[in-house]
C-alpha cells in the first residue's frame, strides 16, 4: 500500500498507484495468495487472474489462468489500455504479454511447491488422510485444530 500512496502522493494516476501497489504483492513469494510464490492449481501450475479498472473511464482489462508471468496485474492493465478486449484468458494472455515484453518465469516457488504435495497428498483415496467425509471429522475437532489450507485468489483492481 506504500508504494501506492507513494505514486499518488508523487503526482501519479489511481491506476499507477493501483497496478505498483498490486505488482508489490505479485512479486512477493512470501505472499501464496497471487503471483510468484502463489499456491498452484491441481496440476501443480500457478495460474493467475487480474483485473483492473479506470474509475474516470469506466475502461476495465482482465487477465484469467495466466501462466508463468509474475505481475498479471500490469498485463491487465495493458488489456485495457491498448485492445479492444476486456478480458484474455490462457495462452492468449501468455502470448499477448509476452508480445508486450513480459518475461516468462517459473512461478511455483519450493514452498508453495511443498504445500501443494501435502495438499495432493492429503486429498488422497488411496489412504485415510483425506476420506470423502473428512469434512464431518473436521466439525468434531475445535477450530484450533483444524488444519491450515494455503489461501490463493485472484488479484482484483479497481
Amino acid at each position: 500500500m506504500e508504494a501506492g500512496w507513494k505514486v499518488l502522493l508523487d503526482g501519479g494516476s489511481a491506476v499507477d498507484a493501483i497496478e505498483k501497489a498490486a505488482n508489490i504483492i505479485e512479486v512477493d513469494p512470501e505472499d501464496t495468495s497471487v503471483g510468484y510464490g502463489g499456491f498452484p492449481n491441481e496440476e501443480g501450475v500457478v495460474q493467475l487472474d487480474a483485473s483492473i479498472m479506470d474509475g474516470k473511464t469506466y475502461n476495465a482489462g482482465a487477465v484469467a489462468c495466466l501462466e508463468n508471468i509474475k505481475t498479471p496485474s500490469s498485463v491487465a492493465r495493458i488489456v485495457m489500455e491498448r485492445t479492444d478486449h476486456v478480458l484474455l484468458v490462457g495462452q492468449d494472455a501468455l502470448r499477448f504479454a509476452v508480445k508486450w515484453g513480459f518475461k516468462e518465469e517459473n512461478l511455483l516457488t519450493e514452498k508453495t511447491r511443498i504445500a501443494w504435495l501435502r495438499r495432493k497428498e492429503m486429498m488422497s483415496d488411496t489412504d485415510d488422510w483425506g476420506p470423502p467425509d473428512h469434512l464431518k471429522d473436521l466439525e468434531k475437532k475445535d477450530a484450533g485444530n483444524v488444519p491450515e489450507v494455503p489461501p490463493h485468489g485472484t488479484t482484483n483492481v479497481l
